[in-house]
């Protein structure tokens, strides 16, 4: 069997989180600021735990989102990015449908899946350690639940790590581990559970909570550094939520009329089907889907990838089948974007690549107000698989002055997402087919 060298390893952990690399609690939550390194750190503990334990224990390891699509670009990134960081690939196994990870050394597992479905955590046996990633996406009674099933054989300690950013205190997460002056601190919890003879009994466990902004992570770039900081300048809610890493009451929505659905309903004669792009390179690119009926309007996230180029996107529409004529609304301030979208001559990593009806919104003074007010007029519905999307839409919201006043101007965060939704609807209104929609309100007609 190989033998492994770790005493390099404090170069390259965050050394806020070292001590937790150690930490035996039967819960480890990890919580703060956006790009603290929380998410790096948890996908190196259990890469860690997984080598180093390799002699004694045969660790199996299951990886969450609530939703499994979002998996892909979150923890399974980030273990494989570890994984190559350490130059250990060449000990794995890797299979991305289902997803998972073998260790050749032992035959130990990293199975990646989402808790859309319960029944999929019941099929797995023998699971000796969880990673909840975005924790806030799942109820508590996941989290129960996956608690119990944690009952592999473990020569060491099983652990539920859950990771996540504070939002919102509506969530389970703000009552089950928030203290208000203390965010870093330790406590034993317990649970009621059935035992082997079918009776109820309260079980102890301990639990470390460790709080983390973006100061503690040392390999954060500067440009990410200097935007979070920036934040205070923007929007003091933002601030707080993102950059301190805190919980904070988001006041001034702009969207009070969107709604989570399961499903997209599939026996609706749609007045309209059209699409809309948001732009972008370092922050995310967003395609969605947009199906139309009456007042209601429908959501599907098609793309939403940060550091990808338009040929990544045209590569992803191709390969998917997506369709060529229906009309996608763009930024017109992006007019080489529109032409590399429409034109169907282009080859990328060996693919040729379909061309896609771009269409150029029309933009000027006050359009972006006029578009979220005809928005407004819509019952906008989400997947809540789309957990992005939704994310955006849920904190987009105006800037404030000093007195938390709105002042009539969206805040630049949050914003990917809700402009897509924008380009698309606002557009096909403008420059598409659409009628004017009116309804009477107490008399009077509204556009």
């Amino acid at each position: 069997m190989r033998t492994y060298d770790f005493s390099k390893l404090p170069q390259v952990i965050n050394e806020a989180f070292y001590e937790y690399l150690f930490s035996d609690a039967k819960v480890l939550v990890l919580w703060g600021s956006g790009s603290s390194g929380k998410s790096w750190f948890a996908a190196q503990k259990l890469l860690y735990r997984m080598i180093s334990e390799s002699k004694t224990v045969v660790h199996r390891f299951v990886v969450l989102r609530k939703y499994e699509p979002s998996l892909e670009k979150s923890a399974w990134r980030l273990i494989n990015d570890t994984i190559d960081a350490w130059g250990v690939r060449d000990r794995f196994i890797t299979r991305k449908k289902p997803m998972s990870l073998t260790f050749k050394d032992n035959g130990a597992q990293f199975i990646f899946t989402g808790l859309d479905n319960p029944e999929k955590i019941k099929s797995i046996e023998n699971v000796t350690g969880i990673w909840m990633e975005e924790c806030t996406e799942f109820d508590y009674f996941d989290f129960l639940q996956l608690l119990v099933r944690m009952r592999g054989k473990c020569s060491t300690y099983l652990q539920l790590i859950a990771s996540f950013n504070p939002v919102d205190k509506m969530k389970w997460t703000y009552k089950e581990w928030y203290r208000k002056k203390e965010f870093t601190y330790s406590k034993i919890d317990k649970i009621q559970v059935e035992n082997e003879k079918g009776e109820k009994v309260y079980y102890e466990y301990k639990t470390d909570v460790m709080h983390s902004d973006y100061k503690m992570n040392r390999f954060l770039s500067v440009d990410k550094r200097a935007q979070l900081e920036q934040l205070i300048l923007k929007d003091q809610t933002f601030y707080i939520i993102y950059a301190l890493g805190d919980y904070a009451d988001v006041r001034n929505k702009i969207y009070t009329n969107v709604k989570k659905i399961s499903a997209i309903p599939n026996d609706i004669k749609w007045d309209f089907e059209y699409a809309g792009l948001d732009f972008g390179t370092h922050d995310p690119m967003v395609l969605l889907d947009i199906k139309q009926k009456g007042f209601d309007i429908y959501y599907k996230q098609i793309y939403y990838e940060a550091g990808k180029t338009l040929l990544d996107l045209k590569l992803y529409l191709t390969q998917t089948g997506y369709s060529t004529s229906r009309p996608i609304y763009c930024d017109s301030a992006n007019p080489d974007g529109i032409i590399t979208l429409k034109d169907e001559e282009i080859e990328y990593k060996g693919v040729k690549l379909n061309g896609f009806n771009a269409v150029p919104c029309v933009k000027g003074h006050g359009s972006v107000k006029a578009g979220i007010d005809y928005l407004k007029s819509f019952t906008q519905h989400i997947l809540d698989s789309d957990i992005d999307t939704w994310n955006d839409f849920y904190m987009f919201k105006w800037k404030e002055d000093r007195n938390g006043v709105s002042i009539g101007v969206p805040v630049e965060r949050n914003d990917h997402a809700p402009d897509a939704g924008r380009y698309g609807v606002h557009g096909n209104y403008r420059i598409g087919n659409a009628i004017p929609h009116c309804r009477s309100i107490s008399g009077v007609l509204y556009n």
